[in-house]
């Protein structure tokens, strides 16, 4: 486990595709970069700080030949709690400088300016594809009708989720070459206070997730855990849901969309057989519509989210519990998202629950998951061993109905020539020996 510091971590893990040739590919991690010392980058005496994580995801095979270039893009990905949780996936152009510098990166600028203007913006993409998202707003909502989905109509609690005191971002390293970062912001309501734990998570290979729901993860997506334990409650049917924002390098806002796909299977997360994705033309978030109520569910522990429809994000203010334009976050600060229009940049809810299935203080525990990428977003199909089983649960009463219906034939025509044949032969015998005998 690694503790806040400036530290670089490489992981090697052999990336194929369905027997395709083999790449390896490298996670190198740096944590605050450009960081002179802990003392100066934004830590508080308490020991509360923002945090800045940059993920180096290269390719480590060798090509063929010098003129064959690697088909393994690279990936730059960073997290972040400077203001909201925000995570960015970019595509690193071939020949691009891959690391941060202070022309590109001014992040200790942006925390020292008490106004956050996001017209000095403090980071700059390096060109390629990217995809962004921002978990802006904790909303608490009276669900008076149990239906499970926050409006204007509920009565509400929200915490702001640029403002909360974050902890220093914990790092662990799993043998399958995935990378965590941990950010727990502390949360406080009428004195009370609860941490707001968000786990962030990168890939160096195609795998799945190792808790519920399991969706499939590739390199060039990370994947956002929100878990809510233990909160204090403000109404007696709360329930919650998150704003988030949605932004990536597609054409323009009416590029994005929200979609619910079929699943084939629901054989790594139960009784859940669609996946819902808002997507541009080559970026996506998606999640399966399913909320854990216990740290280690079984079946039954789960409700399902619901999602709102997609606001563009302008300098008006949005209903559904918006604010005016963007919120302080690693997002506000990317040159260029909020004055062109160029990118997509929308904003939507995801609540938490369904009818009657006893608001959160029923478990006082909820746990949600979702993916952030570039490129085709994974897509789940029915796996070799599902397969063997289908088969195998089609095939055995099939061969028993082929075996009944050949033994029934059997029966009903094999036995009725054998007797015919029988009684033929007993005649012909009964006539020879009648012939023999007048002779």
């Amino acid at each position: 486990m690694l503790r806040f510091g400036l530290v670089s971590l490489v992981f090697l893990q052999v990336f194929s595709n369905d027997g395709a040739e083999a790449y390896e590919r490298s996670l190198n991690v740096s944590v605050d970069p450009g960081c002179p010392e802990a003392t100066t980058c934004g830590a508080t005496s308490e020991g509360y700080r923002p945090n800045l994580v940059y993920i180096l995801s290269q390719s480590t095979a060798t090509p063929p030949s010098p003129s064959v270039s690697n088909p393994d893009p690279s990936y730059r990905i960073l997290w972040s709690t400077i203001g909201a949780p925000t995570v960015l996936v970019t595509e690193a152009p071939a020949g691009s400088d891959l690391h941060l510098t202070s022309d590109n990166l001014k992040w200790m600028e942006f925390i020292e300016d008490s106004k956050h203007d996001p017209s000095s913006p403090f980071l700059f993409l390096w060109g390629g594809r990217f995809a962004g998202l921002t978990i802006s707003k904790l909303i608490e909502f009276n669900d008076t009708k149990s239906i499970g989905k926050v409006s204007d109509s509920n009565a509400t609690f929200i915490y702001d989720l640029s403002s909360p005191t974050w902890y220093p971002v914990t790092l662990t390293n799993e043998p399958n070459g995935r990378v965590d970062g941990t950010f727990k912001g502390l949360l406080t309501s009428g004195g009370v206070q609860r941490n707001l734990t968000v786990i962030m998570s990168a890939f160096s290979t195609n795998d799945r997730t190792a808790m519920p729901p399991h969706m499939l993860v590739t390199p060039s997506l990370v994947t956002v855990r929100v878990i809510l334990d233990n909160l204090p409650v403000h109404f007696e049917r709360s329930k919650f849901a998150l704003e988030l924002i949605y932004a990536s390098n597609d054409a323009s806002n009416t590029t994005a969309n929200h979609s619910v796909e079929r699943s084939t299977s629901d054989q790594y997360s139960p009784g859940v057989f669609t996946v819902e994705r808002v997507s541009g033309s080559d970026t996506f978030v998606q999640w399966r519509p399913v909320v854990y109520t216990s740290a280690n569910p079984g079946v039954s522990d789960s409700t399902r989210s619901t999602t709102s429809d997609l606001l563009n994000i302008t300098m008006d203010v949005d209903r559904n519990h918006t604010d005016t334009g963007m919120p302080y976050s690693l997002l506000q600060g990317l040159a260029g998202l909020t004055t062109t229009n160029s990118n997509t940049l929308v904003r939507f809810n995801v609540s938490f629950g369904e009818n009657n299935d006893g608001y959160y203080n029923t478990s006082k525990y909820q746990e949600w998951l979702v993916e952030v990428g570039i490129g085709r977003a994974p897509h789940d199909t029915v796996t070799k061993s599902l397969k063997w089983v289908i088969a195998v649960a089609l095939g055995i009463p099939a061969a028993l109905l082929l075996v009944g219906a050949l033994y029934a034939a059997y029966v009903k025509f094999g036995r009725s020539r054998l007797e015919d044949r029988t009684l033929l032969v007993k005649e012909t015998t009964t006539v020879t020996n009648y012939d023999s005998v007048n002779q």
